[in-house]
């Protein structure tokens, strides 16, 4: 159905229902109903399906998990950089449900209404940033009508952008792992010889996008660890402090050797342009799994300890913070072990299709 086709009233129900579903619930309403307000009241029972249903579609529940477990670290830590002792003898673990909740719920309604394919890192910001506004909306007016449920506007604050900054990782983390920065799967042997340089043109921009996140991630993190070096006096959290820097030095070291590069100008022959294709195939698929992996988890994780158990010794108001955010790196390590291991799959599953296409271009000739 196209959009000069439909109705004044089509175009208002039209923007109720989500892209994906939005011509095929237009088309079967229009054939439903004979007049406007059967239409109007068909839509009414009909939208609100199709809304649940297409969240269903887009939900998954191991990407609901880590969102649930990053928001709720990033406000608990909020109110101890803001209200210091504000963690102890207050139901601020109950409070911050309130904020957590109403981002969940924006964002999937965010992403039953995004248009299909892997979102960028920039699309990814912004339904995070989207979402956490109109959580600060709910505690705004909870604010306004005094309510014991609001969140202190610090402790919100602060959470706010902490959250900001893990959830497009956790949910960029989680694109990565299935497999989205390699061209679309297709049967083995299907790819052609002459589909190469699109397909390394398309690995190149995707590759370079991950280590952009990356390198922006790991400078971030040391900027602010170079902060809490003066701002810590202990003999364990500054520790901590210089073992997260070198940690992030090494990722962005890894990051460097695992830049993506080009097949050189003067190589012509798709013979030639598949070999240059495969060794950046294994370049990529080694990134994610064997030595550099581990390394990369082994480095990180003694940091992160180190620091957060300096943190809780030295500051005994923020205990509970400190084991919450420590917990939530566990959990992340964790998840990052099959993540990874499935993005470097997706490589895999790459070279052996280039494998049996040019074992048959050598068969033909």
């Amino acid at each position: 159905m196209r959009d000069t086709e439909l109705t004044p009233l089509e175009s208002i129900v039209g923007l109720l229902i989500p892209p994906v579903r939005r011509e095929e619930v237009l088309g079967d309403l229009r054939e439903r109903n004979s007049s406007a307000q059967k239409y109007l009241l068909d839509a009414m029972r009909t939208v609100p399906y199709v809304v649940v249903s297409q969240v269903r579609r887009t939900m998954d529940l191991r990407v609901v998990g880590l969102e649930a477990l990053a928001l709720y670290i990033s406000f608990l830590c909020g109110p101890w950089h803001g209200r210091g002792s504000v963690l102890r003898g207050s139901p601020i673990v109950l409070l911050i449900l309130v904020p957590v909740g109403v981002t969940l719920a924006m964002l999937r309604l965010l992403d039953a209404y995004a248009k299909p394919g892997n979102p960028t890192q920039i699309r990814l910001i912004a339904r995070t940033g989207t979402a956490i506004g109109i959580a600060f909306a709910v505690e705004g007016a909870l604010w306004l009508n005094g309510s014991a449920l609001a969140l202190p506007r610090t402790g919100l604050l602060s959470g706010g952008i902490l959250a900001l900054f893990l959830l497009p990782m956790v949910r960029g983390a989680v694109i990565q792992g299935e497999g989205g920065q390699t061209a679309p799967a297709k049967p083995v042997g299907a790819i052609a010889l002459q589909e190469i340089p699109e397909r390394m043109k398309k690995l190149n921009e995707q590759v370079r996008r991950r280590n952009r996140l990356g390198a922006i991630s790991c400078l971030m993190v040391i900027a602010g660890f170079a902060r809490f070096f003066f701002l810590f006096t202990s003999t364990l959290e500054r520790i901590g402090v210089c073992l997260t820097v070198i940690a992030s030095g090494y990722m962005l070291y890894q990051l460097f050797l695992a830049r993506p590069r080009s097949a050189p100008k003067h190589v012509r022959d798709y013979a030639e342009r598949a070999t240059v294709y495969r060794a950046e195939l294994v370049r990529q698929r080694d990134f994610h799994r064997g030595s550099q992996f581990w390394l990369r988890l082994i480095v990180f994780a003694p940091s992160a300890l180190v620091f957060y158990l300096g943190v809780a010794v030295a500051h005994q108001d923020a205990a509970l913070a400190m084991v919450a955010i420590t917990l939530f790196f566990v959990v992340l390590g964790m998840v990052a072990i099959p993540l990874n291991s499935r993005a470097a799959q997706a490589y895999q599953r790459e070279i052996d299709r280039l494998d049996v296409a040019e074992r048959a271009g050598q068969e033909m000739s």
